[in-house]
């Protein structure tokens, strides 16, 4: 994804990191300016790449606050001349007067504490702070030590088996993946993690909760997880576990594609089944997140043919950008029945692919509700060492559809197998026509 993704606990789906971050600002002061070149670089990150961001006046104020006190009585900021700015203004002035209280507190608090002042603690503070008044649990500063371990990890990495959504005071659990420890422990999509370690899953206690939930070799974490029962507490132990982006089977003629996340080679193999005297197609996309747009856009091509798959929306330094895809080969389509399995784990990406495959008349739809999940996150690292996680990204389905609301399945089901029920519907269909296949997929359930 609330519909912003962090799909961050397995293998970084969901997450771009910005590559070196954002340019950095010379030390010296400028224009009777104070320097501070992280809470310039952290403006600079929050003012190009959130989706809404606020005005600089509002990220200024919510620094300026966290260091001199809801009525500004810290040190350093009620100074004779000190003009005190109007709590509701937004514009230019008002930036300029939060920045001045900013740089009275920073010089109030280099003069008292001399040598001992940690200038670059300040403004890590402030970052902090202005991170946190976008407003959104998806965007968030992380200190260092955080960073390091996120930055650590290698691509491979699947940590607990988890895929998160942020809210106000949880993370809800969005997809858990077969085989992984949390799938062991019992863990489901839509329950809400409240606490991670005997720690509340709010503000500047997130990052902290999320790199706990990347999991390393023996490391313990235990969850406070609100479910229907009530809250219970569960113990997740890492072990190392099996984790492929996307698997083949074969029903007799029909080809089955289990699909976790978006990977490289996933449309070549799927041709490859389609190639080999396969009757029909099932794509099992439950549970499935992020990945590589690129590697979706050729899946899609691959069996749609022609028209619009989807589009992405972000907002960077060089302004807001789109971004549409559209099939380019159309000779290349194949027409076989196809069934997709979806479930609330289905999120991100892959709600798009299932999106256009619904929109286009090109498969029936099996399962449950999508997530919804229509948001990705960048995360840009800062000059010293810490860094900033923004969401920067929206996804939307064909045409610029929405797809918050979740993707709908043409047959709604709670059945365990519907793989095997999403085969059953492929196979009583000898014809790729979309009446065809609906009325297949009526007749395996039991419907009229």
């Amino acid at each position: 994804m609330f519909s912003r993704t962090l799909a961050v606990l397995i293998v970084a789906a969901g997450i771009a990191v910005a590559p070196g971050g954002a340019r950095s600002q010379d030390d010296e002061a400028k224009g009777g300016e104070v320097a501070m070149p992280l809470v310039d670089q952290a403006l600079r990150i929050l003012e190009s790449m959130a989706l809404a961001p606020p005005p600089e006046g509002v990220l200024l104020k919510a620094g300026a606050l966290r260091v001199c006190g809801a009525d500004l009585s810290g040190p350093g900021c009620k100074g004779p001349g000190l003009p005190r700015p109007n709590a509701s203004a937004t514009g230019a002035d008002a930036a300029r007067q939060w920045r001045a209280l900013l740089e009275s507190a920073l010089a109030a608090a280099s003069a008292r504490e001399g040598d001992a002042f940690d200038r670059v603690g300040f403004e890590r503070y402030v970052a902090d702070a202005m991170a946190e008044a976008v407003g959104d649990p998806g965007s968030f500063y992380l200190l260092p030590a955080v960073y390091r371990k996120i930055a650590s990890i290698p691509g491979s990495f699947v940590g607990f088996g988890l895929t998160v959504v942020p809210e106000e005071d949880a993370l809800v659990i969005a997809a858990v993946h077969q085989g992984s420890p949390a799938w062991d422990a019992g863990l489901n999509h839509g329950e809400r993690i409240t606490r991670v370690n005997g720690q509340g899953v709010t503000s500047y206690r997130r990052p902290m909760a999320l790199a706990a939930l990347w999991g390393a070799d023996g490391e313990e974490v235990r969850l406070t997880v609100r479910r229907k029962g009530g809250a219970a507490d569960v113990d997740l132990v890492y072990e190392p576990w099996s984790f492929t982006p996307f698997s083949t089977v074969r029903f007799g003629d029909i080809g089955v594609v289990r699909v976790r996340t978006f990977g490289p080679g996933l449309a070549d193999e799927v041709r490859r089944q389609l190639q080999a005297s396969c009757f029909g197609l099932v794509i099992d996309l439950r549970d499935a997140a992020g990945g590589g747009e690129d590697e979706m856009v050729a899946l899609a091509d691959l069996l749609l043919g022609g028209g619009s798959i989807g589009a992405k929306e972000m907002r960077d330094e060089l302004g807001r950008r789109t971004w549409e895809a559209a099939s380019g080969s159309p000779g290349e389509r194949i027409d076989v029945p196809i069934a997709v399995a979806i479930n609330g784990g289905t999120s991100g990406l892959a709600e798009v692919l299932a999106a256009a495959l619904r929109a286009h008349g090109r498969a029936i739809l099996v399962g449950r509700l999508t997530a919804g999940i229509d948001t990705m996150e960048t995360l840009a690292p800062l000059r010293e060492g810490s860094a900033i996680q923004v969401t920067s990204t929206r996804l939307f389905g064909p045409d610029r559809r929405s797809i918050a609301d979740g993707v709908k399945p043409h047959v709604e089901t709670d059945r365990v197998e519907v793989v095997d029920l999403a085969a059953q519907v492929v196979e009583l269909s000898r014809s790729a026509a979309m009446d065809d296949l609906l009325a297949a997929a009526r007749t395996a359930v039991g419907l009229p």
